[in-house]
């Protein structure tokens, strides 16, 4: 009997000590209404170009969902044809390479269409308004239909494959080239890298006796400039190292470990290899 006397009179006190705290607690100044948090608003190109990036992948994300279910729309009604065509002319045979040929079709239709909507979308995250996309887009569109009648023109008259060819051809081809002109060197920056592709050229090895070794050009250094023109596929340098007068000398912006720094070249060959990267614009 005084054993349960005491667990009561322990759990009474515990009781009213827990209620004293409480009521402390309640009273407290320090319970005053915290503001609500205020959303940080980026301040840095860096951020800004996170918070595009996160965007964009979300809205490729929808996209890519939505691509999915049209895709397997398209199969089925493919698959349904197939059958169709199948009871109408029984003497043809329809083999697994044949359906293998349908869902490649409509495999390459959908991947044409994610190419077309990650353009578009990565113009948009970076703040090209629209009707500038919708521009961009049709003079595009013109290039490839260029294209088409150039390998039929060039198929009826015979000189398909010929070097001739191939010159017209790569004019019709420049579609970065179209966009890098119509947004500027810094957005085309980003538009690469939130596309991802590769927007910087690296030097895999530099080559012994060449002029980059001359000029202290060193494995690992990207370049950046090239004679004041900035560098982002190996073709940009290739290019340029082929047009001016041969010998006269260039100056050629590399960074190194982080670090801007100039060295001059007479134009012509490096002497280098080279190794495309992807790396987030500054």
């Amino acid at each position: 009997m005084n054993i349960s006397k005491y667990v009561l009179t322990i759990g009474l006190l515990t009781l009213v000590s827990g209620v004293a705290v409480g009521a402390w607690w309640w009273l407290s100044p320090a319970q005053a209404v915290l503001p609500a948090p205020v959303a940080r608003v980026p301040d840095s190109t860096s951020e800004k170009l996170d918070l595009a990036q996160l965007q964009l992948e979300i809205v490729n994300l929808k996209k890519a969902l939505e691509d999915e279910m049209l895709a397997r729309r398209h199969l089925e009604e493919t698959v349904a044809q197939l059958g169709k065509s199948a009871i109408a002319t029984p003497h043809k045979t329809y083999t697994t390479e044949t359906a293998r040929d349908a869902v490649a079709t409509v495999r390459e239709n959908a991947v044409q269409n994610d190419q077309k909507t990650a353009f578009e979308n990565a113009l948009i995250a970076i703040g090209v308004p629209a009707p500038r996309i919708t521009d961009l887009r049709q003079r595009i569109e013109q290039m490839e239909l260029q294209q088409i009648y150039l390998r039929n023109q060039a198929q009826r008259e015979g000189w398909l494959g010929t070097s001739r060819y191939n010159e017209e051809r790569r004019k019709l081809e420049d579609r970065d080239g179209v966009v890098r002109a119509e947004i500027g060197d810094e957005s085309y920056d980003k538009y690469l890298y939130l596309s991802g592709e590769e927007n910087r050229v690296a030097v895999q090895s530099v080559l012994a006796g060449s002029a980059a070794q001359a000029a202290g050009i060193q494995d690992g250094d990207i370049i950046f400039r090239y004679d004041h023109r900035r560098i982002f596929r190996w073709s940009d340098l290739t290019n340029l190292t082929a047009t001016g007068r041969m010998g006269e000398n260039v100056a050629v912006d590399v960074v190194r470990a982080g670090q801007p720094m100039t060295v001059y070249v007479p134009r012509g060959p490096l002497g280098v290899r080279l190794a495309p990267q992807l790396e987030k614009p500054v």
